[in-house]
């Protein structure tokens, strides 16, 4: 009779030490004009850590996919969680300007790029990440009353300045009744295809506490 040893399975707690090291810099100009008033901000930021930072042993379950646009332009960790870390030296620069009005109303507009010191990169392609020079990220968003407000996002290609992503949401109406317009663009990716949808809703606030929305085309339930 011959026994044989099974291997045991693979365990064990892994973990990481990054070090990071962020440092700033905006200088808005503000112009009183009428009513109202402009600004103008420059952005850069500094981020220091050390390359690489991810270690095989640490499973990639949530940051698989990558929006980068100018909400995490100024990021830490471009990564959606944790499971990745984005290391290396960059530099982070932009612009942010603005129109004021003293009843309320605002027009803001964000654009910015980033660039890596090394030209390695732990982002897919088609992220916008994977080269030294980051894709252009931008977005608008006008708001001249409670009735209005029209988003505008997108991310340009650095070198042939096509838009990669394009994102544009539109909602007007009073509280009654609103409707929204949506439209978003992806460009292909590592792993989709190119996306083109459009999508529309009309909202109502019948009372304080209740609501009704509907959908074109109606969400799937889950």
């Amino acid at each position: 009779m011959m026994c044989r040893r099974q291997p045991a399975p693979d365990s064990g707690v892994y973990g990481r030490v990054f070090p990071q090291a962020i440092v700033t810099w905006r200088y808005p100009w503000v112009r009183r004009a009428g009513t109202g008033s402009q600004i103008l901000e420059p952005l850069t930021a500094l981020v220091l850590s050390p390359n690489g930072g991810n270690p095989a042993e640490i499973p990639n379950e949530d940051s698989r996919s990558v929006e980068f646009d100018e909400t995490n332009l100024f990021s830490a960790n471009r990564f959606a969680g944790t499971d990745r870390v984005e290391g290396g030296q960059r530099v982070v620069y932009g612009l942010r300007t603005g129109l004021f009005g003293s009843s309320g109303g605002a027009s803001t507009l964000i654009v910015g790029q980033s660039y890596r010191f090394r030209d390695s990169s732990p982002f897919e392609n088609g992220s916008g990440l994977e080269d030294q020079f980051s894709d252009i990220v931008a977005s608008l968003q006008i708001s001249p009353g409670s009735a209005f407000d029209l988003l505008y996002k997108t991310r340009f290609d650095k070198d042939s300045f096509r838009a990669r992503r394009t994102e544009i949401t539109t909602v007007a109406g009073p509280r009654a009744l609103k409707l929204d317009l949506n439209y978003v663009f992806f460009d292909r990716t590592a792993e989709f295809a190119d996306r083109e949808e459009v999508t529309a809703g009309l909202t109502s606030q019948i009372t304080e506490r209740w609501s009704g929305r509907v959908e074109i085309p109606p969400r799937p339930h889950i």
